[in-house]
Parts: C-alpha cells; structure tokens; sequence
C-alpha cells in the first residue's frame, strides 16, 4: 500500500503523528478520505490458467482438505470436550501424506455420518 497520499508531507517511520524532522504534527487523512494505492505482490508464485478450462479450483478434483482447515479449529477439536467424535476425521485430515488425505466430499459424509 503507497500511503504517500494519505499524509501531507513525511512523516515520521516511528511517530507516524510528528513530521520526519519532529517540527510539529502532520496532517493525516483517512483511507476513505484518500484512497491509497495498493500494490499485490504474489512473490513470484502466480500462474496463468486458461478461462476457457474453468476455474484453477474446477480442474482440481482433489483438494487438500488440511489447507482449508484452520489450524484453530483443528486445536480446538483436539482439546476442548464435547468434539471427541470428530478426532478420527481430523486424524485423517491432517495426515502428513496430501494423498492420503481424503477428499471434501468425503469429509462432507464422514462429519455427516458421525453427528448423528
């Protein structure tokens, strides 16, 4: 993000309230007031899809379920009471092996199947 707009001169890298050389305040306005420009930075790992082919996530069949899991989640399954039945399913999701690890369909059944 360029927050040179949203600043009416330099500003201070620690006190971002003072102006660089601590003469006074600096003016600042909000990010509505002033829309900044934002830059995305992919570190060299996009790649490019064909739209005719669909979506990258429609040509992938097999998802790694454990990516789309929060790891939050997962502690809380594993050490609060009342989630002991969702241990074997979290067990196969978070295998070290993505093969082994089973589809969102499956776990889609599975935690469909269990809670009842």
């Amino acid at each position: 993000m360029d927050v040179k707009n949203l600043y009416t001169g330099p500003y201070h890298p620690v006190d971002t309230f003072m102006k660089r050389d601590f003469s006074g305040r600096v003016r600042r306005y909000t990010r509505t007031q002033r829309p900044p420009k934002y830059y995305f930075i992919d570190f060299g790992l996009r790649r490019r899809y064909d739209p005719s082919k669909g979506t990258p996530w429609s040509a992938r069949r097999q998802i790694g379920v454990y990516t789309k899991l929060l790891q939050s989640l997962i502690t809380m399954i594993k050490t609060k009471t009342g989630f002991d039945f969702l241990n074997p399913l979290v067990d196969d999701i978070v295998q070290n092996d993505p093969n082994a690890r089973p589809t969102m369909d499956v776990v889609v059944e599975r935690f469909d199947s269990d809670r009842q």
